[in-house]
Order: structure tokens, then C-alpha cells, then sequence
């Protein structure tokens, strides 16, 4: 489950880290002319979230179901959770481990690791509830 955890994190990070490679790969039309090689390594991190929610379920960690419909929707959170952060940055978004935790926890009943805490309040001051 540590492990599931650790990808859901690194896959954000890595998205909000280097948001050129991110959108080359996951938007518009760049993506869809990207050739069958790269597109097969952009699926890659999809099926080892498969295989995490799957692992984590024989440990009883992660509520039962069929591991790749839960990793759609994991995956399409992740998704969001980095392209809504970088579109919408003054947004009074939570830190993205807790609201990676928090999203873990609604999709796949994987208890939370990281304490709640205030929101960014983003370079204009204002949270948003």
C-alpha cells in the first residue's frame, strides 16, 4: 500500500515539477501524435497502478473491486489534481500529499498517512473553502 502511495505521489510531483514533458504527453493534440513507442511508456504508469491497487487489495489495504476500473478513476484524480493545481495555481488548494492522501482514501479506502492541514492560500492570500 506504501508503494501504491509512493507512485500516486511521484506520478503529482512529477507533473507539477516539469509541466512541459506533462502536457506533451498527456495533452492536446501533441499527445495524439505522439508514435506508438512513447505512448506505450505513457501507459506504463497506468499499469503499475493497476498492479499497486491489485497488490494492496491482497493485503487488505485497499477495498475490493476490479483493480483497473479503480485505476481509471485513481488515475483520471491524479490527472486532475495536477492539471487543475497548475491551471488554477492562486486556487486555495490543499498540499498535494494531503489531497493525494484524501483522494486515496474517497476511491480506494486507503487510510490517510498525512494530518489535515490549512490550505495554500496561493500568491493573492485568499482560500477557498
Amino acid at each position: 500500500s506504501e508503494r501504491l502511495r509512493a507512485g500516486c505521489h511521484a506520478y503529482v510531483a512529477v507533473a507539477l515539477d516539469d509541466p512541459g514533458t506533462y502536457r506533451v504527453l498527456f495533452g492536446g493534440r501533441a499527445a495524439a501524435d505522439l508514435g506508438d513507442e512513447v505512448r506505450g511508456r505513457t501507459m506504463a504508469p497506468f499499469q503499475m497502478l493497476v498492479d499497486g491497487i491489485s497488490a494492496a487489495q491482497q493485503y487488505g489495504a485497499v477495498r475490493p473491486g476490479d483493480p483497473t476500473r479503480m485505476a481509471v478513476h485513481t488515475w483520471a484524480a491524479l490527472h486532475g489534481i495536477a492539471g487543475l493545481r497548475a491551471a488554477r495555481p492562486r486556487f486555495g488548494w490543499p498540499q498535494p500529499a494531503e489531497l493525494i492522501d484524501e483522494m486515496l482514501e474517497a476511491l480506494l479506502g486507503l487510510p490517510r498517512t498525512t494530518p489535515a492541514t490549512p490550505r495554500d492560500t496561493g500568491s493573492d492570500g485568499a482560500a477557498a473553502s
